[in-house]
């Protein structure tokens, strides 16, 4: 980039200073001059600077679109028209308390900047403070019928909904393949159904008996550290 920059600079300065001295020739002038390179460098640089800037802002715009909006969605699109319909009633169907647990690269990220609710994996690294508590999570809720330490971690942290959804590709990657716990649920028992759009469902768990809600505007407010049993 800075060797096409400088041979641009180049060319135009030497097209600059022909057209001075046959200028000064032409006058009876001096001719023995060249023109200044500066105010060409800092032109060119402005003018490769704003292209650039916008080429980053469509760019970064295509890639939002990919994940965000549902009419473009590419390879890491994670949700569809109704899961995020789904997701925009979620604060009529759940209590503002409420905290929700699901795969982020599946569209479980959103149910806090769409849906106004707290997700335990807000972003899509689901890096939390708690690791434990997060790779049980991860690798194992899907047996939460049958192992007692995920009942232990879902009524600790207070998770109260189960973000449910099919499992698909992320970019070169089944999303079952990074978090397997949070596939093959069998929701048929200890969990109520709330919602559904799309693919996605959203269930109410109830298989850990009595939960007291984990969300709410306060909830991780320095990141889920997992408290005390």
């Amino acid at each position: 980039m800075a060797v096409g920059v400088a041979a641009i600079v180049r060319v135009i300065h030497a097209a600059w200073t022909r057209s001075l001295q046959r200028i000064l020739a032409e006058r009876g002038a001096d001719d023995n001059i060249e023109a200044p390179r500066w105010p060409i460098q800092f032109s060119v640089g402005l003018l490769v600077l704003v292209l650039s800037g916008f080429g980053a802002i469509d760019a970064r715009n295509a890639a939002v679109a990919q994940v965000y909006d549902p009419a473009h969605l590419g390879k890491p699109g994670m949700a569809t028209t109704g899961e995020l319909a789904m997701l925009r009633r979620m604060k009529y169907t759940t209590s503002p308390d409420a905290l929700i647990l699901g795969d982020p690269i599946a569209g479980a990220a959103y149910s806090e900047m769409i849906g106004g609710r707290k997700a335990v994996f807000p972003q899509l690294s689901t890096a939390n403070a708690d690791v434990v508590s997060q790779k049980l999570l991860t690798q194992r809720f899907h047996d939460i019928a049958t192992d007692p330490e995920v009942c232990e971690v879902v009524r600790r942290l207070g998770i109260t909904h189960f973000y449910e959804e099919e499992d698909g590709n992320y970019y070169n990657f089944m999303r079952s393949s990074r978090h397997p716990g949070l596939y093959n649920v069998d929701t048929s028992t200890g969990f109520e159904l709330v919602d559904a759009g799309g693919t996605a469902k959203l269930w109410k768990i109830t298989a850990c008996g009595e939960v007291t809600p984990g969300g709410g505007r306060e909830a991780f407010a320095t990141g889920v550290t997992g408290g005390e049993n």
